[in-house]
């Protein structure tokens, strides 16, 4: 697997066993980011692939491992609803102690829906001035309904005019207040 971010990397660098799972099987993006592997999460639920093939192992950290999607589905939907998703996940959790799943999104494909239900819990995330707020409350109830376990919402993709604690400048962080006061650390 070619080198990732030193983000993707804080946790294994401290020492723990974590592994990426891209459960987004129409259209997969890690296989780009961190290199092709002969086997994926579609190998694996079909019956093809072993799991300990298709988890890739980080070359700089040998805590952190990747299970990518593999081969493009149009229709996953019966391979993540069915019994071997709950098997992976339950071999993945006895491996490492961090398992961090990619999918789609949750008003987009039941599927996404079904395996958060499988999970400790969800990050939401949401696109900043793209996502309008009532598909970010249709989602959030959705999962409620479905039994998720949302611990939180990441807002991405903030652009820095809109930021409420400003921006970098020269080094120096900068940020403002509603009330339009300004300060610097």
């Amino acid at each position: 697997m070619s080198r990732p971010d030193p983000e993707q990397l804080t946790m294994a660098r401290e020492g723990k066993k974590v592994v990426l799972v891209e459960m987004d099987l129409r259209r997969p993006t890690m296989n780009a980011l961190w290199g092709k592997s002969t086997a994926g999460l579609t190998a694996v639920l079909g019956g093809k692939a072993k799991l300990e093939e298709a988890v890739m192992t980080c070359q700089d950290s040998g805590n952190l491992g990747l299970l990518p999607a593999g081969q493009t589905l149009a229709n996953p939907a019966e391979l993540l609803n069915g019994p071997g998703m709950e098997e992976v996940l339950g071999s993945l959790r006895k491996r490492f102690e961090y398992v961090l799943v990619d999918s789609p999104p949750v008003l987009l494909t039941p599927d996404t829906l079904r395996v958060a239900s499988l999970l400790d819990g969800v990050l939401f995330v949401v696109q900043a001035e793209r996502t309008p707020r009532r598909l970010v409350d249709r989602a959030l109830r959705q999962m409620e309904r479905g039994s998720v376990k949302v611990l939180g919402l990441v807002l991405n993709r903030v652009p820095e005019r809109s930021s409420a604690y400003g921006s970098y400048y020269g080094g120096a962080y900068r940020y403002s207040s509603k009330s339009g006061g300004a300060g610097t650390a």
